[in-house]
């Protein structure tokens, strides 16, 4: 019994100990920042690319991307079924119908950003979105 007794108070010290350090120094050298939303679309396309633009994570900062999706839209915004994909740095991220492995990380840097379609259709509108959290890393 008193084994058991001290077996349990270690255990509880133990975790009291690591929550503190953990709540102090951040995850891992990590400590969040924001949430960030960011909406990519476009009404037309050119060359098979209807969306392509550069974001830049700044020095000090990692991105934790944790959604992901992307899609066509006719006028009235009714989903139409198409092969849209979503590109990061010429590294498809996203594919209609396939499945995002998340999270994706993202350390400090610049990024392209590009939503594609094999569909060159003038009349819809592609949709896409990233969604995730900002941390700061502290040294």
């Amino acid at each position: 019994m008193k084994t058991l007794l001290i077996t349990i108070l270690s255990i509880f010290a133990f975790t009291i100990s690591g929550i503190c350090q953990s709540e102090a120094a951040g995850i891992n050298g990590l400590k969040f920042s924001k949430a960030f939303f960011i909406s990519l679309t476009a009404d037309n396309m050119r060359d098979f690319v209807a969306f392509d633009t550069t974001i830049t994570i700044e020095k000090g900062e990692v991105w934790n991307v944790t959604s992901c999706k992307a899609f066509m839209v006719n006028d009235d915004y009714n989903p139409y079924e198409n092969e849209v994909s979503l590109w990061i740095n010429d590294q498809i991220i996203y594919y209609y119908k396939s499945t995002f492995d998340m999270p994706l990380w993202l350390p400090a840097g610049k990024y392209r950003i590009k939503l594609m379609s094999v569909l060159k259709n003038k009349n819809l509108r592609f949709i896409s979105y990233l969604s995730g959290i900002e941390y700061s890393i502290e040294e």
